[in-house]
């Protein structure tokens, strides 16, 4: 299974947040002010929104990466440059 499909990505996800919840219910209820614990609820949200945002986004660009040299890899395999070709100047 690739590791882009929708399936690994739904199950990611899923327990990504079902342990984050987790972890925000347990912290809830310790002994700080109620204010406290919002402000640092919704910190740890927007940080680990970001962070996998940073990761969708260095995934992608590794694939395209790893796409384009195995699409050049091929081109090279299958179809070789003539000597000839390579002298070609065009205007």
């Amino acid at each position: 299974m690739p590791l882009t499909s929708p399936l690994l990505l739904g199950f990611g996800t899923f327990f990504f947040f079902f342990f984050f919840l987790l972890f925000a219910f347990c912290f809830l209820r310790t002994s700080i002010h109620f204010h406290s614990k919002v402000i640092l609820v919704y910190t740890l949200i927007v940080i680990t929104r970001y962070i996998s945002g940073l990761f969708l986004l260095v995934k992608k660009h590794l694939a395209w990466y790893v796409y384009g040299h195995a699409a050049q890899l091929s081109n090279w395999v299958f179809n070789p440059v003539r000597q000839d070709e390579l002298n070609t100047t065009y205007y």
